[in-house]
């Protein structure tokens, strides 16, 4: 799937800091204030970071995070991110 996404995340407890992130020919990348249009705006409150983090789209909704634009566009970033591994060493022995 080539995809061509824009989304801009605000996170509304710590000063509405704007982040915009891009993924095209499969790069992601984010700016802090970044300027150009986005896909989807999220404005995020620090309780739903966790469940966004994992993924959690309908959890996030929940605890207050408020999409503006084409909500379908959180999905499909999720949907080509590899998850992590939880049981990863900090410390290698």
């Amino acid at each position: 799937m080539d995809l061509d996404l824009a989304i801009g995340w605000i996170f509304v407890d710590n000063d509405d800091q704007y982040f915009r992130t891009t993924l095209k020919n499969g790069v992601f990348t984010h700016v802090r204030a970044g300027s150009g249009s986005a896909d989807l705006t999220l404005y995020i409150p620090t309780s739903a970071l966790g469940n966004l983090a994992v993924g959690d789209i309908a959890g996030a909704t929940a605890d207050g995070v408020i999409m503006k634009g084409e909500e379908a566009i959180l999905g499909l970033l999720f949907g080509v991110l590899q998850p992590g591994d939880p049981d990863f060493n900090i410390i290698l022995p």
